[in-house]
């Protein structure tokens, strides 16, 4: 995607909802075999991304968790909130060292998360504060 719009001069960025270090957050021996893997730097992968949001997940927050998961998916077990919270926190590892990131932590209230994410866009877009 990014090689085809790289032609494209009037589109003033790309928003992407995962990035290639993300992949360490699920290969084994984390960024190391991530690295390794794919013959690449985490140097080389930041460069591809001019800024980052990592919005964590509601299995950090265990009151968050648990209430989501009464509400929306009856058939997950607390064994699965471990597991997404330690690949959550793999994925948050892998991008730890990126210059512009910006990290959203869980929270009770998914709308106060989102205003969150909202002002880190803008703050990294420089078209506002930082909240």
């Amino acid at each position: 995607m990014r090689r085809a719009l790289a032609d494209e001069r009037d589109i003033p960025f790309l928003l992407c909802d995962r990035g290639t270090p993300d992949v360490a957050g699920y290969v084994s021996n984390g960024i190391a075999g991530f690295v390794r893997r794919y013959r690449t730097t985490m140097a080389e992968q930041y460069a591809r991304y001019d800024a980052v949001i990592v919005l964590r997940t509601p299995a950090m927050d265990p009151a968050t968790y648990q209430r989501e998961r009464q509400a929306n998916n009856q058939s997950r077990f607390e064994a699965e909130a471990a597991r997404m919270m330690q690949l959550d926190a793999r994925v948050a590892a892998a991008w730890a060292g990126h210059p512009r990131l910006r990290e959203i932590p869980a929270h009770q209230d998914p709308a106060t998360k989102v205003a969150k994410g909202l002002a880190a866009f803008r703050e990294l877009l420089g078209v506002g504060p930082a909240e």
